[in-house]
């Protein structure tokens, strides 16, 4: 596992990073997030660039593509945008909350600081954050402790209720766990167990629950995937027919 202290050198050393957070000076508060701060502090690669800022993405997603000679396609309805230039491209988005009004709905979004957009995460290790502006350059912000969990080799969720506001976060910790050689704590485990029980995955779009399970069925520990999913009832909570052969997954 990366130290902490190792961050701001591994930071800078990512394609057109440098290029990039000079391009930031001046603008508001910007953050590394998501799944490229887990591979870091883990010493992978990072493939994926997503930033969170303290502002409106879309009108620093702009100023970014200009000062980077890139361009900036801007997602209107989720207040985003992908900026891409010659050396780096990545995903920009509002620090902000969330509110689900029900189980399996989209939630309501509303700008929000840094500490809010990490709550609203789904697991502990994607809850971390990444400053990448002037002296605080390289700090780990991780206020749920996903390092620790990283090194513990557990899949946390952020509170109890997670799985029932966003039933797809089964599906994902599955994948967490194949692709990450994770395993969900002893309380995240009964939190998904009883989710399922309470039929959470009916409450979410057939669009969504396809893409969650195409990307888990397209990790190279498929099988194991898929094993995990009986072990927990979750292949009979998507569909009956889905239940399969033991012997056929440990062959596979």
């Amino acid at each position: 596992m990366t130290a902490a202290g190792d961050l701001c050198d591994r930071v800078r050393r990512l394609p057109g990073m440098e290029r990039l957070l000079a391009a930031l000076e001046g603008l508001p508060p910007a953050y590394l997030v998501g799944g490229a701060v887990r591979d870091l502090v883990r010493g992978a690669a990072a493939v994926d660039l997503d930033l969170a800022v303290e502002g409106d993405a879309r009108s620093v997603g702009r100023a970014l593509a200009q000062r980077l000679g890139g361009t900036a396609r801007e997602h209107e309805r989720f207040g985003t945008a992908t900026v891409r230039a010659a050396d780096v491209t990545f995903d920009l988005a509002t620090t902000r909350s969330e509110i689900y009004d029900e189980p399996g709905a989209l939630p309501r979004v509303e700008a929000a600081p840094l500490r809010e957009d990490l709550r609203r995460r789904d697991f502990t290790v994607n809850a971390m954050a990444i400053a990448l502006a002037g002296d605080h350059l390289g700090h780990l912000y991780d206020p749920h402790g996903g390092l620790p969990d990283l090194e513990a080799g557990v899949v946390r969720v952020i509170h109890p209720g997670s799985f029932l506001d966003d039933p797809t976060r089964l599906l994902r910790a599955v994948r967490y766990e194949t692709r990450l050689g994770l395993r969900m704590d002893e309380d995240t485990e009964r939190a998904a167990r009883a989710a399922v029980a309470e039929d959470a995955m009916s409450k979410v779009s057939g669009a969504r629950v396809r893409d969650e399970l195409m990307d888990l069925l397209g990790e190279r520990e498929a099988p194991k995937a898929v094993e995990r999913m009986r072990e927990l009832g979750l292949d009979r909570a998507l569909h009956p027919a889905l239940d399969p052969d033991p012997e056929l997954v440990a062959s596979a």
